[in-house]
């Protein structure tokens, strides 16, 4: 498996990788807001118990962070991850909030990722 980290902000909890995997098994920790998107192949997320399967130009939110992992199989996949930390999410939110008060109103709610879509309209959102 490799990885490359393209930008790491460890004071906002923060991070831009790219991927490249065969036959791999990982333990992730997902951010306050990751999101996975495959650019080949086909990479399968454990996240708070389930199974989502995300395959190539497909995408997957997670919100509220927490442990899981991803497993490719026998087929090379490649990948873009990216987490937001907590820090860094509560930054815009209050940086918007000086213009428009219902940004953090709509960004706090538990629902604001449902109904998130893959490009090809299936849904991987979890949370």
């Amino acid at each position: 498996m490799a990885i490359r980290t393209l930008l790491n902000d460890a004071g906002l909890a923060s991070e831009l990788r790219v991927s490249r995997a065969v036959s791999a098994e990982l333990s992730l920790h997902y951010a306050a807001l990751s999101i996975k998107h495959v650019v080949q192949g086909e990479e399968r997320y454990r996240v708070r118990g389930r199974m989502l399967t995300v395959r190539t130009g497909e995408h997957l939110l997670i919100q509220g962070g927490g442990e899981g992992e991803v497993m490719i199989g026998r087929h090379e996949a490649r990948g873009i991850c990216v987490d937001i930390g907590a820090p860094l999410l509560a930054e815009a939110v209050r940086h918007h909030a000086l213009y428009d008060e219902r940004v953090e109103q709509r960004l706090l709610q538990e629902d604001f990722f449902d109904g998130e879509r893959a490009p090809s309209g299936r849904r991987t959102t979890s949370r």
